[in-house]
């Protein structure tokens, strides 16, 4: 039996003596040719934009786009000192990640917002791919260039550009943060394996700069420095090979402390948006069950990538105690042969302790939000379960196969990429709107109490599209197929209280107006001050002729969230049918000045034009002449009402 040597790791008896000092002893030890590493870049790229491009014909979703996006108004601004200013505010949708918001800013500015476009909500989704693509390259040279086995590094590459586990954080827009965060993160490690070569202070203050960005995009990356411990041990070597390890902990401090302020930041933000689940809606114990359970589930997703799905939600899920110990059990083994090998097979317990580590702050010990699991969760996890698989194969090809090893993996690498295209083209497709993606999610989940209540809301949403375009069959049965999901919904949590309220929404919409107030107010029984209920009964109010209450309740809901609308709309026309002109005149033109350019705009400019007296028709010809150039640009009125009454008033 031929000797076991430990790949490209110095024996630390050939070290002794050797000084103590902040450098790597591991070298650019690739042969690959250039144009070869180009080449697989390219199809890396290629692969990539093969499962993703899809998603630039894609519709923003009602899962956080709205929050993110839709209704926000300074993202929608574009990039100026005031939205600069408040990305920066601890609590916005309860996280705090400003340059995430700038990239969000930016895409407003550059993409606009026509649905389902590339020059719009496409161009959103493009960005993420782009990202992710960049992503994607430079793991592969960087593993490449650190240990010299191109089609290994090739084959994590290409697991982590096109796995299903990853479709949710590529095609879903809000999550732009997962793919920002994931580039900055290569950045960073690339950085930091340049200044372990050379131990310039230029490189390792860029290491610290891409650091902060990625904490600047999301802060699921203060696990860095436990990471970068690792690369310490493999494939740097700096751990065992004559390095000193204080120099190499001390190193870390700034990035810790880094990771601590950051933190602190995100716990406070989602503290403030009610993000964290308090111990009586998740236990504790619960919650170490299901993050033992969870990570092997994450695991047997990885290998086995069926029945994925947008939300798990810790409802229903009961896990039997022979699937936590076996869990634990497994878990243990794992950890131990990774450890016993970590000597001959480095790779092993790095890959492994990747995956633990880099989970640990999302694994749900500390719950935020209310579901089980999250496939995003896996984005830059699973890396370390990739390098564990790909450079195993790799010495067990050397090991059986040695004078074809090389091939044996490139066919294993093509094989493999073959095998998760289709399902991976598949599962990014479901992202392509709401309804889809939340029917998909109800076919392969149970007791999915979230995905009733969005597909209820989105049902509502396109009801009210339908009754536009004078479809009212289509929309009524639309909307009695929302009542049933909503009332699923509620059947599972009956005080939710978004399901009220868009129960509320559907029984106004059939005429039902007090079933619709009945809703509303039920739903701020359980969530007061809700600017969105608040405005939903001030509507019905509006629809039943009360305005007295109607203006109450609109004039509620702005005091909560000024930047609403549809309740200055409202309020505009409840104004108007009480007498109050001037009041309707200044509530439309809040409207105009929130969105200048979509169908709110359009209308607010025709109300005015008709309600501002006649000595101010200059004005009104202005307003009507903007509303005919709105409706050219986005055609959001069919009928054309502006031009017609621009007609009759210049006669």
């Amino acid at each position: 039996m031929g000797k076991r040597v430990s790949l490209h790791r110095p024996h630390p008896a050939e070290l002794r003596g050797a000084r103590s000092r902040p450098v790597t002893y591991a070298q650019n030890i690739s042969q690959t040719p250039t144009w070869i590493t180009l080449l697989i870049c390219l199809a890396l790229a290629a692969i990539t934009f093969i499962v993703y491009w899809q998603t630039t014909t894609f519709q923003l979703t009602n899962v956080d786009d709205p929050d993110y996006i839709i209704n926000n108004t300074h993202v929608r601004g574009g990039l100026t000192w005031e939205n600069f200013r408040w990305a920066f505010h601890i609590g916005n949708a309860a996280n705090w990640h400003p340059l995430t918001w700038f990239t969000h800013m930016f895409d407003c500015q550059f993409w606009g917002m026509l649905p389902g476009q590339l020059k719009g909500t496409g161009g959103h989704h493009l960005t993420n791919v782009m990202f992710h693509t960049a992503s994607v390259l430079l793991l592969f040279t960087l593993l490449n260039r650190l240990t010299g086995k191109t089609t290994a590094s090739a084959l994590v590459a290409v697991v982590f550009a096109i796995h299903p586990l990853h479709a949710e954080s590529v095609a879903w827009v809000s999550e732009r943060k997962d793919v920002l965060s994931a580039f900055f993160l290569m950045l960073t490690l690339r950085a930091y394996a340049e200044y372990a070569r050379t131990s310039s202070a230029v490189k390792y203050v860029l290491t610290l700069v891409a650091f902060a960005f990625g904490l600047l995009s999301k802060q699921m990356l203060v696990t860095v420095p436990f990471v970068l411990l690792l690369l310490d041990y493999w494939p740097l070597n700096r751990l065992v090979s004559g390095g000193d390890p204080k120099v190499v902990f001390v190193e870390k401090i700034p990035m810790f402390a880094m990771s601590f302020i950051a933190g602190i930041l995100l716990l406070i933000s989602q503290k403030q948006g009610g993000a964290i689940a308090s111990a009586e809606r998740v236990p504790i114990v619960t919650r170490f069950t299901n993050a033992i359970v969870t990570y092997v589930v994450y695991i047997f997703d990885l290998f086995w990538p069926k029945n994925l799905a947008h939300y798990y939600p810790h409802e229903g899920i009961h896990w039997a105690v022979w699937q936590i110990i076996g869990s634990a059990l497994l878990l243990l083994v794992i950890t131990i042969l990774a450890l016993r090998l970590a000597r001959m097979r480095p790779y092993l317990v790095v890959g492994w302790c990747w995956h633990i580590i880099t989970l640990l702050p999302v694994i749900g010990i500390l719950q935020v939000g209310a579901q089980a699991r999250a496939d995003r969760y896996t984005y830059i996890p699973s890396i370390g379960i990739c390098i564990m698989i790909a450079f195993g194969l790799s010495d067990l090809f050397s090991m059986f196969f040695r004078t074809v090893a090389t091939p044996a993996l490139a066919f294993a690498t093509c094989a493999i990429t073959a095998a998760l295209i289709p399902p991976a083209h598949e599962q990014v497709s479901y992202w392509h709107d709401s309804e889809k993606l939340y029917r998909h999610t109800l076919a392969v989940t149970k007791n999915n109490w979230f995905v009733h209540n969005g597909l209820g809301s989105v049902l509502n949403s396109e009801a009210e599209l339908l009754r536009a375009q004078h479809k009212f069959k289509e929309a009524d049965e639309k909307t009695r197929e929302a009542i049933e999901h909503l009332r699923a919904a509620l059947k599972l949590i009956p005080t939710l209280s978004s399901a009220h309220t868009s129960l509320g929404v559907a029984y106004m919409a059939l005429g039902d107006l007090n079933g619709a107030i009945a809703e509303a107010e039920t739903s701020l029984k359980y969530k007061p001050n809700d600017a969105l209920t608040e405005g939903n009964l001030g509507a019905a109010y509006l629809q039943k002729q009360d305005y007295e209450n109607a203006i109450k309740h609109l004039r509620i809901a702005l005091q909560i969230d000024p930047t609403r609308s549809d309740s200055h709309y409202n309020l505009a026309l409840a104004c108007e049918r009480r007498g109050l002109t001037n009041e309707a005149i200044a509530e439309f033109r809040k409207v105009l000045a929130l969105y200048p350019n979509d169908q709110a705009g359009y209308w607010a400019c025709r109300e005015i034009a008709v309600l501002l007296p006649k000595e101010n028709k200059s004005e009104a010809l202005d307003l009507l002449q903007r509303a005919v150039e709105i409706n050219r640009r986005a055609n959001v009125d069919a009928n054309n009402t502006a031009a017609i009454t621009l007609e009759k008033f210049k006669k």
